[in-house]
């Protein structure tokens, strides 16, 4: 009930005020991981498209930012009818649900800011809090391991009944201290990226204003990318902190940084109790310490070319992992695709590839001629969310992925002083209303 009454209210906003609706569909996605159908997208898209159309404020010519992944969609969608492994009405589907749910929230967004600059304030305020009570909720679960009480309530609530596959995914049983946590998604692999994400937009937005807020934020977030026991999440900001030093070439700032991390790795190592204590995040105190390894990934890639090989050029078909997992269950070598560069090798094949290329180095084009040199914090969050994926898989993440890129795009685009701007106009307005309530209880 309270699920389709959150559905209701952002409908109906989104007919009275785009904007609130907006700030109110953002928290749904991120924290509603078990009822979101594609037409549920499909219905929010076309209600706001209705009301801005009604009041003639609809900035449909410009799609700048979202030329490269239009581009992406278009290719794989012209791909469909050469490809004959995957039934057609099977494919069309699959991009029909990845096109919607990718591109819906992001698009009218970016509409949005584009109307009205100051609701890019308020969409920064609703991920930020968005982020905190994922952060914070995560922290919680360290004290309930391999138990989720939100994702059984919830499931409880509309009904569903698999809570055995969601103990599996958050056992404490693997060598790690507290089980994968999961926080408000379904699998932890999904938590580790948007904690990553999170990490990334926040400090690529907040050289404006290092304040105390910065580091309180920053903090927690470090301090969940450790505990939630997904280590690809580490690996990826690894990646991130590479592209940064490349960009800004602080060579001495790298150098004394790393210095630092080898010190606090070695007091860790003298402190026999933090020492057990981080090392059973990863992998437990005997070292028995579940994941994928190098042998597996080496026999997985060689089952990816065992299947690429069976049509090289095309693919097996839009959305053949997904359709290959939902007719035979776990592959007998790929097991569930964990990797992006399995899911692109065998579903698009060479042409798949070559589309990804062509998307990654589009994207980076269009920050670079829009953005100025502010393109390298746009290339970080694309670096995080492309390794991040590389190593896990493929799973829903675009959706993520692009919400934070459409307002790190944003915010850069309107650089330090559109912001200060949009603060001072918010300010101003908060006193105009301050002013004429006191004026009104005063008559």
């Amino acid at each position: 009930m309270l699920i389709y009454g959150w559905i209701f209210v952002i409908l109906l906003l989104m007919l009275i005020n785009e904007q609130k609706g907006i700030a109110l569909f953002i928290p749904y996605v991120i924290l509603m991981p078990f009822y979101n159908p594609t037409i549920l997208y499909v219905v929010v898209f076309i209600f706001y498209l209705f009301a801005k159309f009604r009041k003639h404020e609809l900035h449909l010519s410009d799609i700048t930012p979202f030329k490269p992944l239009l581009l992406y969609f278009l290719l794989f969608f012209c791909l469909i009818p050469f490809q004959s492994l995957t039934p057609k009405g099977v494919q069309v589907n699959f991009f029909y649900n990845d096109f919607f749910t990718v591109m819906t929230l992001p698009i009218i967004m970016w509409w949005e800011m584009k109307t009205d600059g100051s609701s890019f304030l308020l969409f920064r305020k609703v991920i930020l809090i968005c982020i905190l009570i994922v952060a914070i909720y995560g922290l919680f679960l360290t004290l309930t391991p391999g138990s989720n009480p939100y994702l059984y309530f919830l499931m409880e609530s509309i009904g569903l009944d698999n809570a055995q596959d969601l103990q599996e995914y958050t056992d404490a049983g693997d060598g790690r201290l507290f089980g994968r946590i999961s926080s408000v998604f379904i699998h932890p692999m999904t938590f580790g990226l948007f904690m990553g994400l999170s990490l990334t937009y926040w400090l690529s937005v907040s050289n404006y204003q290092r304040d105390r807020r910065f580091y309180v934020i920053s903090t927690i977030l470090v301090v969940m990318i450790v505990l939630c026991g997904v280590r690809s999440a580490l690996a990826a900001l690894f990646v991130v902190a590479i592209v940064y030093l490349f960009f800004v070439r602080k060579l001495k700032l790298s150098l004394r940084s790393m210095l630092f991390m080898l010190f606090g790795i070695y007091l860790i190592m003298q402190i026999p109790f933090l020492s057990t204590y981080i090392g059973s995040i990863f992998g437990g105190s005997n070292d028995d310490v579940s994941g994928s390894s190098l042998e597996m990934r080496l026999m997985q890639y060689a089952g990816c070319l065992d299947e690429f090989m069976d049509s090289p050029l095309l693919g097996k078909g839009y959305g053949w992992h997904k359709f290959y997992i939902s007719e035979y269950g776990d592959h007998p070598i790929l097991l569930a695709f964990e990797s992006l560069v399995y899911v692109v090798l065998c579903d698009g094949g060479l042409l798949g590839v070559l589309i990804w290329i062509g998307f990654i180095v589009y994207m980076c084009i269009v920050a670079k001629l829009n953005l100025g040199q502010n393109y390298a914090f746009v290339l970080m969050l694309l670096s995080f969310y492309f390794f991040y994926s590389c190593i896990t898989g493929e799973f829903g993440y675009m959706k993520y992925f692009m919400f934070f890129y459409i307002l790190l795009y944003y915010d850069k685009l309107i650089g330090e002083q559109g912001f200060e701007q949009l603060n001072g106009q918010e300010e101003l307005a908060d006193s105009i209303d301050c002013l004429e309530n006191t004026d009104t209880n005063y008559e």
